[in-house]
Order: structure tokens, then sequence, then C-alpha cells
């Protein structure tokens, strides 16, 4: 009887089948331009067909000094959403993880991007990027995303949102150790990391009236990924990698 055997080659299947979907990019492409120019006031996001499909804005010191805000806004320019960021450095080891609210982030000091530390030593500290408001249904930031250095290895990002349901959806992702790039993975507690994205430098043609390819940024996510909140996620980290030499 051959059933042990057919079972050890129907597990090294699905194995094989499960790695190969991990490692096959999502099909569905936004692009940004690697050169960061802020000639228009934002940077554009490109859809995969070259048009746009999105606009990234950094308001520095707003509303008030040592804040700076991160507009997404549709191909349009019609704001979407925005958040907030400041830099923290911890005080003691514990480290803030993806799911505790904002009211825990205590015992740290904040260090905004144009303080002389930010360009150098505070790339090194953790960041995070809130939306202004709570939201009703539990007292959490309606978007949050967080940077967490991890000094020269390479910084890991979590980001969660209150998702049109009233549920919340979090987020990681996994930066590579020698690029800005990486994967993005669905977060469930008791359940496995879903891969839903991917974040990698191409060399392809980006836009329409372009007709050379370009480096780009590119986001490759699955079917019926969070597009909003990954495509603000690619924008922040396109950008941290651009202020900071340890994060490219």
């Amino acid at each position: 009887m051959q059933f042990p055997g057919a079972l050890s080659l129907m597990t090294l299947l699905v194995s094989f089948a499960i790695h190969t979907r991990a490692v096959y990019p999502p099909p569905n492409d936004y692009l940004m331009s690697d050169h960061v120019d802020w000639t228009n006031g934002y940077l554009s996001v490109y859809s995969a067909n070259g048009k746009d499909a999105f606009r990234y804005g950094r308001d520095k010191n707003q509303p008030n000094s040592g804040t700076n805000r991160h507009r997404l806004m549709d191909g349009s320019g019609n704001q979407l959403f925005e958040v907030y960021s400041v830099s923290h450095i911890a005080q003691f080891p514990g480290r803030m993880n993806d799911r505790e609210p904002l009211s825990e982030t205590r015992s740290t000091r904040c260090l905004s991007s144009d303080h002389p530390l930010q360009a150098n030593e505070g790339c090194l500290y953790d960041w995070e990027y809130n939306s202004m408001f709570r939201a009703s249904e539990d007292q959490l930031a309606r978007r949050r995303y967080k940077r967490q250095s991890r000094g020269f290895s390479a910084s890991i990002w979590y980001f969660n949102f209150l998702d049109s349901s009233g549920n919340r959806q979090y987020y990681k992702f996994n930066k590579n150790q020698t690029n800005k790039g990486g994967r993005i993975y669905k977060t469930v507690r008791g359940k496995d990391d879903q891969l839903e994205g991917l974040l990698r430098g191409q060399h392809r043609r980006a836009w329409e009236g372009n007709p050379r390819n370009v480096d780009v940024f590119t986001l490759s996510i699955n079917d019926g990924a969070p597009l909003p909140e990954m495509v603000m996620l690619m924008a922040l980290v396109l950008i941290k990698s651009n202020d900071c030499w340890n994060d490219n």
C-alpha cells in the first residue's frame, strides 16, 4: 500500500504551491517615481496603464511645529485621508507592538522631521503616523502606521485601520535588508500571516507621455487588498527611504 508515500507527495505539492504563490508578484501594480521630486507640490502614483491614480502630499510643521501632515488624494487631487507623523525615541527597552492603543505610547519624547538628528541618528528611531481623530467604535486612531526601527537591521512597518464594516484590519510590512522593498502581510491573531502585496524597485515604463523606462517603486497587491491604505504605505516607505540613509 502506497498511501504514506502518496501523502508525502501531496504534502510536498501543497507546500510547493504555497511557496510559489508567496513569491509570485500579486497582479495589481501601482508605481511611484524612485526620484523624489516635489516640483508639483505632490508625488504622483500611477496605475499600471500609466494614468494618475493617486497623489501623495506632505506638509511639514502642520498643523503645528513638530508635526507633519501626510495626505493621500485621488488622481484629481481630492483628498481621501491624512495622517500625522512624529518620531518616538524610546527611553526603555519595551517597544510598542502593532495592537497597542495610542494611550500606551508613553515614556517617549518626540522628534520632529526638521530636528538635526532626523537625517542621521533620528532615522534609527520609531516613527508613527496617526489619524487626527479616534474611531468611535474602538477609540483608536482610524488609521495608524508605525515604522519600528531595529538599528542596522531591516525595519518593520505596521499599519491598521477601521474598514467600512467597522472592523479593524491589521497589516505588517517586512522590509528587505538591502533595499526598501519587501512583503506586505495581513495579520490575524491566531492565524498564519497572509501575503497581500509586494514593494520593489523596477526599471520600466511608468506613465503616459514618457516612452522611456525609468526607475520606479512598485506596489503589487492582490485583488481585494485595501488599495488606499497600501498606497499610503508605499509613499511613506519611499519618503522615509529618501530621507534616511539606513532605510535604502
